[in-house]
């Protein structure tokens, strides 16, 4: 993983987290469902005139009063962003207050149907991947592949990728979009 200080600048103080606009919706959808270390500001695409990004509020608990928060930024294309609200996977964030609901209009949240797109899209991936999985060949003996994981390559962003291994405990890395396949660790 790169150093945040290696990323483009976002403004005087602030850097992207990441180094080009993402322009796969599910990419994007990946980005906005929620994660471990999320604040209470959550995930959600911020529209501030012409401009479209991605803002993800992080909390991290310390000890002795060391609790840490902050902002993660990412670069989103607009075109993505509209394709998204037109299949309606992302709508206006309603906060709920004391007597009443305020909307949002500037940012944006992942909704139901969204998330629903984005666990069809990883299911249909994941069989993808694994029709690309030869016994023999990616494995010794095996003809068992078992997924415990999938990610992206730059953490939160990236090409899509699977983790899959034998009961041998041999482990493979399956792109299912590239086609690629690459051993990870050989059995002893």
């Amino acid at each position: 993983m790169r150093s945040i200080s290696s990323f483009p600048k976002r403004d005087q103080y602030t850097r992207w987290h990441n180094e080009r606009p993402v322009k796969d919706i599910h990419e994007l959808l990946e980005l906005l469902r929620p994660g471990h270390h999320d604040s209470t500001d959550g995930r959600y695409i911020k529209i501030d005139g012409h401009k479209v990004e991605v803002q993800i509020g992080w909390f991290t608990y310390g000890s002795s009063g060391g609790d840490r928060s902050g902002f993660h930024y990412y670069q989103v294309e607009q075109k993505t962003v509209d394709e998204l609200r037109k299949n309606a996977w992302v709508a206006p964030r309603r906060i709920s207050r004391v007597g009443y609901t305020e909307t949002q209009h500037n940012k944006l949240g992942l909704t139901n149907k969204g998330e629903g797109e984005f666990k069809r899209f990883l299911a249909e991936q994941e069989e993808k991947a694994k029709a690309l999985l030869v016994p023999g060949k990616h494995s010794k003996f095996s003809a068992l592949f078992e997924r415990y994981d999938h990610g992206r390559t730059y953490g939160k962003y990236g090409e899509l990728y699977f983790l899959f291994r034998t009961p041998m405990d041999e482990r493979v890395r399956v792109f299912p979009r590239l086609k690629k396949v690459r051993k990870l660790r050989k059995a002893a």
